[in-house]
């Protein structure tokens, strides 16, 4: 018997939209397997940091947050139309919405082809992972199925839909089906049960699409145990000789700054409008 006849979707406010069209495969070094692929051959942390550090990761990295901002998108322009009274038709995805987290994911998995539904207790897998919340129960999963079918998303049965912790993992897992659609709905893909990838190298990415999908703060909390804002603080250091961000300071600041670095006696002093 199937499951999903007799348990509810987590949401029935909205109508799923059509699926949006796939967007095109992504080279094979963008892509989530290939990165899975390279830390499970080496995981040890100095691997990991040269990985990290890859210009193509980085790409791929910023790109997360990016295609997660676009889904948000996607998802509140289709809300804001199909309202009694329509909104405006291009609400800015970095913005806090009109809309509930609950509604946007229901939606944005709409989009993407795929149901969000309510997994009864005798269908939830015996499986725990060592999340950024600790060692705990799995709450959501994928389930694929074979014939290039898209995969089912299943949440915990009882879990509150209002729970912040279920909403990041939903789009965690919106954000590896975005990744690997190509795979997951290959016509040779076996059917079963996928659960949120636990690679830090995976995990620092879907971190990234579902904080631009639910427009959450930039970094994680510090207590995660993710790589993210370590990540970010590599990312940004900056060269150690223009260590002051003068992005941030007016004219009068950025000359001051300037002023006080020692520079040769033959160098003048800077000019009104600073070049760097």
């Amino acid at each position: 018997m199937d499951p999903r006849r007799h348990t509810p979707p987590i949401s029935t406010g909205t109508r799923a939209p059509q699926p949006a069209t796939p967007p095109a495969t992504p080279p094979a070094h963008l892509t989530l397997a290939h990165w899975l692929l390279e830390a499970q051959r080496d995981s040890s942390p100095d691997r990991l940091w040269q990985l990290f550090l890859a210009p193509t990761f980085a790409r791929l990295w910023y790109g997360a947050r990016e295609s997660g901002e676009m889904l948000r998108a996607w998802a509140l322009e289709w809300l804001h139309a199909h309202q009694r009274r329509p909104g405006g038709p291009h609400p800015d995805p970095r913005e806090p919405a009109a809309f509930s987290p609950r509604a946007i994911l229901n939606t944005a998995a709409g989009q993407l082809g795929i149901r969000i539904w309510q997994a009864p207790a005798s269908h939830v897998p015996p499986v725990e992972a060592t999340t950024r919340w600790g060692r705990q129960d799995v709450l959501a999963w994928l389930i694929t199925h074979p014939n290039a079918t898209p995969p089912d998303l299943a949440v915990r049965y009882a879990t509150a839909d209002r729970d912040p912790d279920l909403h990041f993992a939903i789009a965690c897992l919106l954000g590896f089906v975005c990744k690997e659609r190509a795979r997951l709905t290959d016509p040779d893909a076996p059917a079963g049960v996928l659960i949120p990838p636990r690679d830090p190298a995976i995990t620092t990415i879907l971190h990234q699409f579902a904080i631009g999908l639910l427009c959450l703060p930039r970094d994680c909390p510090p207590t995660w145990s993710c790589p993210c804002n370590q990540i970010r603080a590599r990312f940004n250091y900056p060269p150690p000789t223009h260590d002051q961000p003068t992005d941030t300071l007016d004219v009068a600041a950025i000359r001051t700054h300037l002023r006080s670095q020692p520079h040769p006696p033959d160098r003048p002093d800077p000019p009104d409008w600073p070049d760097r």
